[in-house]
């Protein structure tokens, strides 16, 4: 598709002659997805081709928001119907096999609901159960293609304001944990809290709504309240993530969406966007109990929609006009920003990894740690004399390289890298075999 020709950016390309089982259009789908948010000039067939460069980049997970009010707009329109149909069709034909749908409601700041029931209060009984009847009616038509079912949005942020609100939705939310448990067992239920407001500093919620919880699903941005960056948080990733598997216990955890906006009052925080693409990659790649990863969005939001949404939200402020209009992977024309090569070559990076750990058992050298921070270690059985190595940047660009010692234990110190993934090459004596391993360096300051 002309809009996504990115030449020389994608990660990993150069080793891509790898005699390996699998090409990239094969990739087994990986648990990283983006809700794709159009480019106001894309026809339904760029649509259709970005869905297929998605799956053939290994992403696997999909996911999207919907409150009630739009959903029965939906009903009432005769349009959900396709939608289903759509999703199934994009599990089927492009191998995404997670699919997250969020009932967005309560969402933040506001709780949209049909007019019959608009401005009601989750205290008022008639209006839970008609909320209660209505998901369970949408659970019973869409229940094949769901695998994740998240009730509310940014829960957490809403009954800050609204705390009289707080129990009856917990009573609603326990309600339909018990009908998908008696109903649909294969799907997993949980409530949408935040990280920062929620997890990090105030899990009140998450504790309330865990007991009856199948996974953590939680929306992770690192911006402050008035939605300005704080660059400081992208070093600490690896800690958030730790402290979100803290939290969920031996529960699966679902990033239902993280991201970051594109400019700051300092100016444009593109390669901080990348930035953070690139390290939410690298702490959660190897977690297996981190089974989704939601990026938000594609593309960055047209006035119209930017005025749409201040009115959904009442929230006419400066700062969440910029935050809005700077979000995104790709600008309202489809052109890719930074960080989207940046999404497409980690996504690379994974399908190569889970290639290669395939092979794990054929590999003559153990690297660890890895991640590492100062310094690799490779053990073998023997080292040859001509055993050399060679470290490879994301670009192909040669990062490091020498020759080992002749001994079963040698040591790469590199600390002059930076924080990413590398891929580590290693060729054997004079046969000249070559065995690789993707490294991850991982420093905190």
């Amino acid at each position: 598709m002309k809009h996504l020709k990115v030449s020389g950016m994608i990660v990993l390309l150069f080793i891509f002659s790898f005699n390996l089982s699998k090409t990239m259009a094969q990739c087994d789908p990986s648990k990283y997805g983006i809700a794709p948010n159009w480019p106001i000039i894309w026809d339904l067939q760029e649509q259709a081709d970005w869905f297929q460069e998605m799956s053939n980049h290994g992403m696997g997970f999909l996911h999207s928001a919907y409150n009630w009010r739009q959903l029965q707009e939906m009903v009432d329109s005769h349009q959900f119907i396709s939608f289903r149909d759509r999703i199934a069709y994009e599990k089927a034909n492009y191998g995404f096999d997670k699919y997250l749908f969020q009932f967005q409601n309560p969402a933040t700041v506001s709780n949209s609901m049909p007019p019959v029931y608009c401005g009601s209060p989750l205290t008022n009984p008639g209006t839970t159960t008609a909320m209660y009847n209505f998901v369970c009616m949408f659970l019973d038509s869409m229940h094949d293609v769901i695998d994740y079912f998240a009730f509310g949005g940014e829960t957490d942020v809403y009954f800050k304001t609204r705390p009289a609100e707080r129990d009856s939705f917990v009573v609603l939310a326990n309600r339909i944990s018990n009908y998908i448990d008696n109903n649909y067992p294969s799907i997993k239920f949980g409530v949408v809290v935040t990280f920062h407001n929620g997890i990090q500093n105030d899990p009140t919620i998450w504790n309330m709504v865990k007991p009856f919880s199948d996974m953590l699903v939680v929306t992770y941005w690192p911006i402050s309240s008035n939605f300005v960056l704080d660059p400081a948080n992208l070093d600490s990733v690896q800690y958030d993530i730790s402290d979100l598997l803290a939290a969920a216990g031996s529960m699966p955890v679902v990033i239902k969406e993280c991201g970051l906006p594109t400019a700051t009052e300092l100016g444009s925080s593109d390669s901080l966007q990348a930035k953070f693409v690139r390290e939410t990659f690298i702490h959660t790649m190897n977690i297996p109990q981190i089974e989704a990863v939601g990026f938000d969005f594609l593309s960055d939001f047209d006035t119209t929609k930017i005025y749409w949404y201040q009115n959904y939200y009442i929230t006419y402020d400066p700062d969440f006009y910029y935050y809005i209009s700077s979000l995104g992977l790709m600008d309202t024309l489809g052109n890719p920003k930074y960080a989207y090569p940046v999404y497409l070559a980690m996504l690379d990076t994974v399908c190569l990894h889970n290639s290669l750990a395939e092979h794990h058992s054929a590999k003559k050298f153990q690297v660890y740690p890895n991640p590492f921070c100062g310094q690799v270690n490779i053990l073998a059985s023997e080292f040859h004399a001509k055993t050399e190595y060679i470290i490879r940047s994301t670009n192909g660009a040669i990062s490091a390289q020498g020759r080992f010692r002749d001994s079963r234990l040698n040591s790469i110190d590199i600390q002059q890298l930076e924080n990413g993934v590398y891929m580590l090459e290693i060729s054997i004596d004079e046969k000249f075999e070559t065995e690789r391993h993707i490294i991850i360096k991982s420093c905190i300051p």
